[in-house]
């Protein structure tokens, strides 16, 4: 099963990269300040990663920013009635790389002017995320998508999305 599962990632893997190369999206650079709409793309596996991103969505919608969140599970199963964000796991993503969640293409194609990656573990799911969304500029630690993204903040590993936040905060306001 774990090989089924491999070989699958591969392949999307390498369908997105080609897809990657295609897309001809505008790229702008924004700072926090010039940005108006955010998209944050988080690892929501974790119910402290989603306090800290919730904090820092208060943070910029006080600053008059809209703000989107985007989070990825590795279970199916996540209770996601009482948060406020959108969700999507592996399973979302057919082999064509064609996501069968409505809600993610949606997230996917809006052009935001920043997309925030508060994440600096791999997965599937943040890779096809980075990768495929429209945002003008793509922001974050994830070296799996050092090509997508474009401006990499160096972290140390393992690092908190706390710090991951405080370093956003430091070198793009």
């Amino acid at each position: 099963m774990e090989l089924l599962k491999k070989i699958k990632e591969n392949i999307v893997l390498a369908i997105i990269n080609g897809k990657t190369k295609k897309q001809q999206n505008k790229k702008s650079f924004y700072s926090l300040k010039t940005a108006e709409n955010i998209g944050i793309l988080f690892d929501s596996n974790n119910i402290y990663n989603f306090e800290a991103v919730s904090r820092f969505k208060e943070e910029l919608a006080d600053q008059g920013k809209s703000v989107q969140l985007l989070g990825y599970s590795n279970s199916k199963k996540a209770e996601t009635e009482e948060k406020d964000f959108l969700l999507f796991h592996n399973s979302d993503i057919k082999i064509s790389t064609e996501s069968i969640n409505k809600e993610l293409n949606t997230f996917l194609a809006q052009p935001f002017d920043l997309l925030l990656v508060l994440n600096n573990e791999s997965s599937l799911a943040a890779r096809y995320a980075v990768n495929l969304s429209n945002a003008h500029c793509k922001i974050g630690a994830l070296k799996s998508c050092y090509n997508a993204l474009d401006f990499i903040i160096e972290m140390p590993e393992p690092a908190s999305i706390d710090k991951l936040i405080t370093e956003i905060k430091k070198y793009i306001t």
